[in-house]
């Protein structure tokens, strides 16, 4: 059986039980970007990395008005923010898994913003991006849900997320 579509869930989700005190939650994250909110994985090249990590990811959010241009624009974004040239870091490999959240969230059975933090699956569950991994070039906004997700992860694992 196919789960249900993903707005069907995070209704559900929202739904209070009767007689339960309801609370005001923020819409999701990809409704308050500016454009279609997208998430990469930057794979640092080594002069970038710590010298004690050969090998460093990082988990970027950013907005983009076309889901076309994607890449060029988060090369732009990056080459601004961290002073270094990253033309061609896509065709290199080093920016890739380029996806909007919305396609993040319809793959996830998580019902809120914990699905875009999702990076992998083991034996346990899904593996959640860690905070000091996550970099913002988006709206306040969709910042600020992110970070919601990521606090819930934390209270529901004990400090993982």
């Amino acid at each position: 059986m196919q789960s249900p579509p993903l707005v069907e869930r995070r209704r559900r989700a929202r739904q209070a039980p009767a007689g339960a005190q309801t609370r005001v939650t923020a819409p999701p994250a990809e409704h308050q970007a500016h454009g279609r909110l997208m998430r990469a994985i930057v794979s640092l090249p080594p002069h970038m990395c710590e010298r004690s990590r050969a090998i460093q990811e990082r988990i970027v959010f950013f907005d983009c008005p076309r889901q076309a241009d994607a890449g060029h624009r988060l090369e732009a974004l990056l080459a601004l923010a961290w002073n270094t040239p990253t033309a061609g870091w896509c065709e290199q490999g080093h920016i890739y898994n380029i996806t909007s959240t919305s396609e993040l969230a319809e793959r996830s059975d998580a019902c809120d913003d914990t699905a875009l933090l999702e990076i992998g699956w083991s034996s346990e569950g899904p593996a959640y991006a860690c905070r000091a991994s996550v970099d913002f070039f988006c709206t306040p906004g969709a910042r600020s849900s992110i970070e919601q997700a990521m606090r819930m992860l934390t209270t529901q694992e004990g400090g993982a997320a």
